[in-house]
């Protein structure tokens, strides 16, 4: 039996297990003992995330529709589609998506840090007789249409580097080809299950770092460990799940397109995440909840079994 063929069988037993979990098990689990959480429910108008929430009597939403089919119409019209010549060069969806990344990640990276600072954004509303719980709505606006439009750009440049491999080829390797499509099928599916996890429990106060812009007396999240923190969900298990998890669909366009210039974007959008993060959404939440670092279970596990340890050894 070769390598590739024990591959496939292993990444399809993953994706059946996952599956199973998710479809079969939890939901008994939920039914049976009454586990389930109740999906956050924000007391704000919630914003479109991709195509989730979309209102079709709220402009806004019909502004990031039209953004982003303007974007795909470019990829699929100038990108090549089914074999057609590209009309526009590589090199201008590269540009396109670095400069993208760099400035839709950067600028919400600075607008948190000034608005936890300086409270910048808010002031501006309250200063023209809005409220906060407006100005929120606005920043919701912003940070989705920043954060999508970036998202998109990674697409585009995909689809125009991706090449469909030859028929002999796939022949050839079909066990090595289908190794892969079900690791890509897999990274995809936990991209989006921590992505949907994540924003029901979070809901939009927490999906928009609403910290930054209203009271804590305004938050609508109530099963919190009393530091700030959700404790309900996947969050109960992971403490940064969009950041570890939600990216995952990053990598999988990678292995699809095998280039190097789509693995430089996915990586850089990664790592700004996760300097946004631990730059500006962590120090921000000790500051306005006095609380410390909080660890995922399995740490708080490791700790006490390290103090229990340390407290036999004292006694020896």
């Amino acid at each position: 039996i070769n390598a590739e063929y024990m591959g496939a069988l292993t990444m399809f037993s993953h994706i059946s297990q996952m599956a199973f979990l998710a479809w079969c098990e939890e939901p008994h689990i939920q039914r049976t003992y009454g586990v389930e959480f109740e999906k956050t429910k924000s007391t704000h108008s919630e914003n479109i995330l991709i195509i989730r929430n979309f209102d079709f009597y709220r402009a806004s939403d019909w502004m990031m529709a039209i953004i982003l089919t303007l974007y795909v119409m470019t990829t699929i019209i100038c990108g090549g589609v089914l074999g057609r010549e590209p009309l526009i060069d590589e090199y201008y969806f590269l540009a396109n998506a670095l400069l993208t990344t760099l400035i839709c990640k950067t600028t919400l990276s600075w607008m948190l840090y000034k608005q936890g600072k300086t409270r910048f954004w808010t002031s501006h509303f309250l200063k023209q007789g809005q409220t906060r719980e407006q100005s929120f709505d606005e920043w919701k606006r912003i940070q989705n249409l920043l954060e999508n439009v970036t998202n998109i750009s990674i697409w585009m440049l995909a689809w125009r580097v991706f090449q469909w491999p030859s028929f002999q080829d796939v022949w050839d390797n079909q066990w090595s080809y289908l190794c892969g499509s079900f690791f890509v099928f897999m990274l995809f599916g936990i991209s989006y299950w921590s992505f949907t996890e994540s924003y029901d429990a979070l809901g939009d106060f927490g999906w928009f770092h609403g910290d930054f812009f209203l009271r804590a007396s305004s938050s609508d999240i109530t099963e919190s460990s009393g530091e700030g923190y959700v404790a309900r969900g996947i969050y109960r298990y992971f403490s940064h799940p969009t950041i570890i998890f939600g990216k995952f669909w990053l990598y999988a366009l990678t292995i699809l397109c095998n280039d190097a210039d789509v693995t430089a974007i996915a990586v850089l959008h990664h790592a700004l995440s996760f300097l946004q993060t631990i730059v500006v959404e962590e120090p921000h939440m000790q500051r306005i909840y006095q609380r410390r670092i909080r660890h995922s279970g399995v740490m708080q596990t490791l700790t006490k079994l390290e103090i229990i340890d340390s407290k036999k050894k004292k006694k020896q």
